[in-house]
């Protein structure tokens, strides 16, 4: 292709490819090459270790795929950033954020979001139908708060005082087998 010291080319697919420009006169000629590699914009994907508790360092696998150099930014909903491909994070209270990954190439950029839940250790206060007769059931009410709601790893153990243990939920009850304090 004939024309002056600047021309343009738009390649059809990636790759890296050899440029040579040839300058000729009456004289003789000189050619120079240079290589020139075409990519596309990166795809932005992160998997993370959420949920996490309070605390608890979260992780951020990276898994963006693209070609040539890719630069990372990190925002993790918090007010903190990072530039590393594969950060780690502690979040300073329980809550929900959405960290948005930037993934940017010669070619462009691409954003990818994830929300992440970070729960704090629960607040439990407990009720119960006392006092009670002898025989009578006593029945126990906890109210339990986790911030954010919703903990998937709650679980509670009743202890009664009076050498019984057991599992279950938020109300249970329990028949006492002599009179006191428990």
């Amino acid at each position: 292709r004939g024309g002056g010291a600047r021309t343009e080319h738009v390649y059809a697919s990636t790759g890296t490819y050899t440029v040579a420009v040839t300058a000729q006169n009456l004289a003789g000629h000189d050619v120079a090459t240079d290589t020139v590699t075409i990519c596309s914009r990166p795809d932005a994907a992160f998997t993370t270790s959420s949920p996490d508790w309070l605390g608890q360092t979260t992780v951020f696998t990276n898994a963006s795929g693209g070609q040539g150099a890719i630069s990372y930014s990190w925002d993790f909903g918090d007010g903190e950033t990072s530039a590393l491909e594969h950060p780690t994070h502690v979040y300073g209270q329980a809550g929900s954020y959405t960290v948005v990954l930037t993934a940017t190439n010669a070619a462009g950029a691409d954003v990818a979001s994830a929300d992440v839940t970070v729960f704090s250790a629960p607040q439990v206060a407990l009720t119960t139908s006392s006092p009670d007769s002898l025989g009578q059931t006593t029945a126990f009410t906890a109210s339990i708060t986790t911030t954010p709601p919703g903990d998937p790893s709650l679980a509670l153990t009743w202890d009664f005082g009076d050498g019984t243990l057991r599992g279950g939920g938020a109300r249970t009850e329990h028949v006492y087998a002599s009179t006191g304090t428990y």
